[in-house]
């Protein structure tokens, strides 16, 4: 996870020693295999955890999060909530938080130490605040093909009950994506839109950390088509998902394009090339 847009390498076509042009992460992407509607019998079934439960009351209390969310619409409130977020702690892409991996405790090793937090770590914050607002949510890993490649991206999906969605949310670059006609769109829709080439749309105000404008060519054209080769989901959303202090007993289920394969498929999880399955409707 790095640091941030601007130092990444330029990611253009390249010429090889041989003379032969390697395909931009864009062109790799594009193509990747599609999904199938393969059998899902068996597979785990996503859980979310209710806005009900002590923890994430917690967090709802100790954010105030009623009146950072706003007396506005359901989309509104979702958009308040990432952009507090975004300017309330700092992304650091290189620092691994000592710290509990849940909003509170992000919240107070930011503050606390001055450093910034990991993607990974900025999304997980953000959806125990989405959890205990009562909206269904997920951290999402967004990877690359090539797995030498060690640099990913962590976002966040929420459902949306008013527009029977999943709509896209990154609360390092406070970004979110829409179409031509202004309609938000859900991390598989972008996907598929940089894959057949249809618009996409990021807000004008994407940014990281408040200092360096993101644009479309270069946070979606350029580094989110390298990360939305395969994508990977915990099964269980739930505060404090990946707790390094006490048991996590998560499982994780990763999304593949048809005909991928990788050293380490054993370590990946519940595999699947299902895309119904992988973004169906929460219960």
């Amino acid at each position: 996870m790095k640091k941030a847009l601007v130092f990444l390498a330029v990611l253009s076509i390249s010429l090889t020693a041989s003379g032969q042009t390697n395909p931009s992460y864009l062109e790799t992407l594009q193509q990747a295999g599609g999904y199938k509607k393969s059998d899902t019998t068996g597979l785990p079934h996503f859980l979310y955890e209710p806005p009900t439960n002590g923890r994430l009351q917690d967090v709802k209390t100790y954010f105030k999060l009623d009146s950072i969310a706003g007396d506005g619409n359901e989309i509104s409130k979702i958009l308040n909530i990432m952009y507090w977020i975004h300017d309330n702690i700092r992304h650091d892409g290189s620092n691994y938080a000592l710290s509990d991996f849940n909003a509170i405790d992000l919240y107070h090793y930011h503050k606390a130490t001055g450093k910034g937090i990991n993607c990974r770590h900025l999304a997980i914050a953000l959806n125990g605040m989405y959890l205990s607002m009562g909206w269904k949510s997920r951290y999402v890993t967004c990877l690359p093909k090539d797995e030498n490649d060690q640099d990913c991206h962590v976002i966040n999906c929420v459902w949306v009950d008013s527009l029977q969605k999943w709509i896209w949310l990154d609360p390092t670059f406070a970004a979110y994506v829409k179409d031509e006609n202004g309609n938000f769109l859900s991390i598989n829709e972008v996907r598929e839109r940089l894959i057949d080439g249809r618009p996409l749309v990021l807000n004008e105000d994407a940014n990281w950390n408040n200092q360096n404008k993101q644009t479309k060519e270069e946070y979606l054209m350029k580094y989110m088509a390298k990360n939305l080769y395969w994508l990977q989901v915990p099964v269980y959303s739930i505060f404090n998902p990946e707790s390094r202090y006490r048991n996590n007993v998560n499982v994780y289920v990763s999304l593949l394009p048809n005909g991928y394969t990788r050293s380490n498929m054993d370590n990946m999880g519940t595999i699947t090339y299902n895309d119904d399955y992988f973004w169906q409707k929460p219960e």
